[in-house]
């Protein structure tokens, strides 16, 4: 009594089958330096049904889309501007290249038979000659419409051919027009005769001085 024990201590009791342990677990070995990590990377939080995309997500393509269409509609403006520019400069430059034109008498012409009335002028360019004749809805005639122009005392004339719609009838250089003013539309056979016929359709006189 007294004396210390020497006795060695008895081991733990070793845990039963079904009894949890209580000792505390093992952490896991820390990574050394220069060694790779195998851990898993972490995924990241998927949006759910009905969450907007973050920031990050969000495409910009229909900004884009709207710039360049503005740049396209720009330009297709200027081109049709340039185009209307070169257009209206070219019938300006036209219209001044074009001779000038002086009225120097016109007429209505009188229907002697069935036809509608027509109208005659008489115009300078660069100073030579044209009668204009407009002679609509003229019936098919058996035969053809000749022009002529003749003096007042009906004696003498002058042929300008057959009549054609929408011609302009040039006439000879230094051509007297006030001494054959009578305006005259006939129907002519095909009979190779070049004279008149004497079957006039419309006649007009022009106001002109002798």
């Amino acid at each position: 009594a007294g004396e210390p024990s020497h006795d060695a201590p008895e081991p733990p009791p070793e845990a039963t089958a079904g009894e949890p342990s209580h000792d505390a677990p093992e952490p896991p070995p820390e990574a050394t330096a220069g060694e790779p990590s195998h851990a898993a990377p972490e995924r990241p939080p998927e949006a759910t049904a009905g969450e907007p995309p973050s920031e990050a997500t969000v495409v910009a393509w229909p900004a884009e889309r709207a710039r360049r269409r503005g740049r396209l509609a720009t330009a297709l403006a200027v081109a049709a501007s340039v185009m209307t520019v070169l257009v209206l400069s070219g019938i300006v430059w036209q219209q001044q290249q074009r001779p000038a034109e002086e009225l120097i008498a016109d007429t209505s012409l009188e229907a002697l038979a069935e036809v509608t009335p027509g109208a005659a002028q008489l115009v300078a360019v660069d100073e030579r000659l044209r009668l204009v004749v407009e002679a609509p809805d003229l019936p098919d005639p058996d035969g053809y419409y000749a022009l002529w122009l003749i003096d007042t005392d009906v004696s003498g004339m002058i042929s300008l051919g057959p009549l054609e719609e929408g011609r302009v009838y040039e006439l000879p250089a230094g051509f007297d027009p006030a001494a054959y003013p009578v305006v005259d539309v006939s129907i002519e056979p095909f009979d190779g005769d070049p004279t008149h016929s004497g079957n006039s359709v419309l006649r007009g006189v022009l106001p002109l001085e002798s």
